[in-house]
């Protein structure tokens, strides 16, 4: 339901996902695709800067960003900023349900 952004230095960028898609799904999004149906590209709808978090952070440092930003994920990155995966609302849904 998202992905990191990277430019080609593989600095995080942004996030594009669902609700960047659906977001703009109306009039705007109908606009774009008319124009341009094959050269619409990802950097004009991610979300941009996106919201990250380090790996040693405590899993509710993680939720209240993701409540204090109204976002589904954040991207978690290691000590020098490099994107390593994304922790997504779901991903605390399935911890509280197993455990």
């Amino acid at each position: 339901s998202g992905l990191p952004v990277v430019d080609g230095s593989e600095r995080l960028v942004g996030v594009i996902s669902r609700t960047d898609l659906l977001e703009d799904g109306g009039a705007a999004m109908a606009s774009l695709l008319r124009r341009r149906p094959s050269g619409l590209r990802v950097g004009e709808l991610m979300t941009s800067p996106a919201v990250t978090v380090v790996l040693t952070a405590p899993l509710v440092e993680a939720a209240r960003l993701m409540r204090d930003n109204r976002i589904h994920r954040v991207v978690a990155v290691d000590d020098q900023g490099r994107p390593v995966g994304v922790l997504s609302a779901s991903d605390f849904v399935a911890l509280y349900a197993d455990g």
